[in-house]
């Protein structure tokens, strides 16, 4: 298998999780459970995946992965902030019509639907620039980790 294809296959099934598989209970739809966050670097794209049951991992479009992350204590955490406190920007998010518009990075908040939000956009609104902080946070603390 094309490794690219290993790549976009955990990316895909990470946007197709199911509430119920990170045992997770919807109480409304701003509800975040599982987050997945594109970047695309210089060589090749990657992908940082987070969900309510723990689970963070990192994905590699070389066709590698970082997995098991949450088993870190500080991981989790940050992990979970993100997921907590992402939900409560998505009735502020601004629509996403335009990708052209958007470089390098792509938060993906799994709720009732999924809601893409680009990152690294000229004058990035205050809602977007908290979201890439818990993002941040989160890869702050796999290479504290990985040191």
């Amino acid at each position: 298998m094309d490794k690219n294809q290993i790549y976009m296959d955990l990316r895909n099934a990470a946007l197709q999780i199911k509430p119920e598989e990170v045992g997770v209970y919807l109480e409304n739809d701003y509800q975040v459970y599982a987050v997945l966050v594109d970047f695309k670097g210089l060589k090749h794209e990657a992908s940082l995946f987070c969900a309510y049951d723990g689970t963070v991992s990192l994905y590699y479009g070389n066709g590698g992965a970082s997995l098991g992350l949450g088993r870190v204590e500080s991981i989790k955490k940050a992990a979970m902030t993100l997921l907590i406190s992402s939900g409560q920007t998505i009735p502020n998010l601004p629509t996403f019509e335009d990708e052209l518009s958007y470089d390098k990075e792509h938060i993906h908040l799994i709720a009732t639907k999924v809601h893409k939000v680009g990152v690294n956009v000229t004058g990035n609104p205050k809602v977007i620039q908290f979201l890439d902080f818990l993002v941040q946070n989160v890869i702050t603390e796999i290479r504290k980790n990985d040191e």
